[in-house]
């Protein structure tokens, strides 16, 4: 994978690796983060949780120095005057801080990865977002922020989101990843899969009967739709893993 792309597949990546980084932009006591963290630990990765102490939605790329806590954490989690990071009483390895999801990024990878892996983390995974981020949405996203940020410094990243009304896929077994852009382009020329070349945005994914999870490559300095080439590459990678839209 690119330093500078972003992948929103985590099987591209998760299968290769053993060291998780998990943040996201909704808040570290959040039920999605917590069981997205016990699903990446039962299934054998090591993971470290580090997020915004409060619901930090539509923030982007936004940065700031943490700061000890004015008021309860999330879900009141923490009390007032707890300091800047804090984590988890009876898990140390869930953890907050008191500023945006790229600053939760940069506590995880500075300070957390080195005291339990050793080392940086081999893969981010950011969210699962509650909500999903479509279009221009990934340009406000703090979810998507958090993710770009990883890959700019160099770590494979990976963003989920999805909205959780639909009761007609109850399990995981019932969905199929599909290969997309996030911008429609009539004038771009994108990877040949599913017999064009051509790609379906992701809202058309999104949106389409049937139980389908939409699979974005974009660059992380612009959170834009990249090349064929990378696409291509990226697309090699995770052929296996894709259907096409009936």
């Amino acid at each position: 994978m690119f330093s500078h792309t972003l992948i929103l597949l985590w099987a591209t990546a998760a299968v290769q690796c053993t060291n998780i980084l998990l943040s996201n932009d909704d808040g570290w006591a959040v039920a999605q983060i917590r069981a997205q963290n016990d699903a990446l630990t039962a299934a054998g990765f090591s993971v470290v949780l580090s997020a915004p102490a409060e619901n930090k939605s539509g923030t982007g790329s936004s940065t700031a120095m943490p700061t000890p806590l004015t008021e309860e954490c999330e879900f009141n989690t923490c009390p007032v005057g707890s300091p800047a990071e804090g984590f988890n009483a009876s898990d140390p390895r869930l953890n907050y801080v008191n500023a945006f999801p790229v600053d939760s990024f940069r506590f995880g990878l500075q300070t957390l990865s080195p005291q339990f892996f050793g080392g940086p983390p081999e893969l981010v995974v950011a969210g699962p977002n509650v909500g999903t981020n479509l279009g221009t949405t990934v340009l406000i996203s703090g979810t998507v922020g958090a993710a770009c940020e990883a890959a700019k410094e160099g770590v494979p990243s990976i963003a989920f989101s999805g909205t959780s009304t639909s009761q007609s896929c109850p399990d995981a077994s019932d969905f199929s990843f599909v290969f997309s852009r996030n911008l429609a382009n009539s004038s771009a020329t994108d990877v040949t899969t599913c017999g064009s070349d051509h790609l379906p945005t992701e809202s058309s994914v999104v949106g389409s009967s049937g139980c389908h999870v939409s699979v974005t490559v974009l660059d992380a300095n612009t959170k834009t739709d990249v090349s064929a080439v990378e696409q291509a590459a990226v697309l090699d990678r995770v052929s296996g893993l894709l259907a096409c839209l009936p």
